[in-house]
């Protein structure tokens, strides 16, 4: 990154740097400037030399999370409530593991910050009178985005729960009037040498020399791709979810713990125990870890760890544009190609619906058209 993110101490955990002279907050999301009245995740909030107190205050205010101006409409007033409610449903769902909680609590507080954009974006509104129209030009900011996806679906959850209370007749969210523009869908797909160059680099530095820790990142990599799963997922392994006796990884996503509930068993392979086994060499006696990849420590890797650590793989042997996130559809493609059916791919992903798991494996394969056709002729005598 071209810019240096400072912080005091004091302000660690409030996402409130010190930037070019001011405090600033750092918002998960774009969120609306009131000084600007545009869109933006860096937004100042007063000068260093007005003090820490100030700053904070003014995020407070920025975030909705102080006392509602004069001359607003209701709107906040019965969003909080329904926020309460929401936010409170999800607490209950808390993971108990540590490290899947930390995750949980991340989400939690993005989906804060939603709630903050659209409690601000309709505070001079009455919930009665919102209309569609309101609610189209709302989401026209983030216009080919998945976030409009989001704050839709937000905006009907909560103007359904309005209209359960009573407090309107209408969903305005879910208007025939409002819509969406297709995002865009990712089409570029990490290749067999890509993924060998950069595995390779991963324990390998710019100079030629060894890195240590790049070597459990490996195996984490390998294990990414044999196993088919969200790298979050593989992560957040432990070793009790391994059992070399019955001889199968048992995996529970994260995207589905809260949902579907969804969870498999995986076979281990000769390719994935030879992975183990590294694994196992790898770990330093003592740790005491429950987590199957983990650090020196003994504690799990961050998703930005790994990020980082796939990012200057792929910066030292010029490969650009692919991300961890790519191996899991690659390995989902691979094994279409080897001859596994979509149903197979259904269990092995995890997803509850055959469409899902189609668009992890369609668009990777590029159909071959063998239609043979020769060129017109003229009849004999014509």
């Amino acid at each position: 990154m071209g810019d240096k993110r400072q912080t005091l101490s004091t302000l660690r955990g409030t996402r409130i740097y010190a930037r070019n002279g001011h405090f600033q907050y750092l918002s998960p999301e774009p969120i609306l400037d009131p000084k600007t009245g545009k869109l933006s995740t860096w937004v100042r909030l007063c000068p260093i030399a007005d003090g820490e107190a100030k700053a904070r205050t003014a995020k407070d205010v920025l975030l909705g999370c102080a006392a509602p101006v004069d001359g607003d409409g209701d709107f906040a007033v019965f969003f909080k409530q329904w926020r309460k409610h929401m936010l409170g449903r999800r607490a209950l769902k808390t993971p108990k593991d540590p490290a899947r909680a930390a995750i949980w609590d991340n989400g939690t507080k993005t989906l804060e910050s939603v709630y903050n954009v659209i409690e601000r974006g309709f505070s001079k509104f009455d919930v009665n009178n919102v209309r569609p129209s309101d609610v189209a030009l709302f989401l026209d900011q983030w216009e080919g985005r998945r976030s409009a996806v989001a704050y839709r679906g937000h905006l009907s959850s909560f103007f359904k729960w309005c209209c359960k209370k009573g407090y309107r007749e209408s969903n305005p969210a879910e208007a025939s009037v409002i819509e969406l523009e297709s995002v865009p869908k990712r089409n570029v797909y990490i290749t067999q040498e890509q993924f060998a160059k950069v595995r390779d680099a991963l324990v390998i530095n710019g100079k030629g020399k060894s890195i240590d820790t790049g070597k459990m990142v490996q195996a984490y990599i390998d294990l990414t791709y044999l196993l088919g799963q969200r790298s979050t997922d593989v992560r957040l392994l432990r070793r009790n979810d391994v059992d070399e006796t019955a001889g199968h990884i048992f995996v529970k996503p994260t995207k589905t713990e809260q949902s579907s509930g969804g969870s498999v068993y995986i076979k281990i392979t000769p390719a994935i125990a030879q992975v183990l086994d590294r694994i196992k060499q790898l770990s330093r006696q003592g740790t005491g870890s429950v987590y199957l990849i983990h650090t020196r420590s003994g504690q799990p890797y961050t998703g930005s760890g790994i990020r980082s650590a796939w990012n200057r793989a792929c910066k030292r042997v010029g490969v650009a544009g692919i991300t961890v996130k790519d191996i899991r559809h690659m390995s989902a493609s691979d094994a279409k190609r080897a001859g596994a059916s979509l149903a197979d791919l259904q269990i092995r992903l995890v997803h509850t619906r055959e469409a899902t798991t189609l668009g992890y494996v369609s668009g990777q394969d590029v159909p071959v058209s063998s239609i043979d056709l020769q060129l017109p002729s003229k009849k004999k005598g014509g």
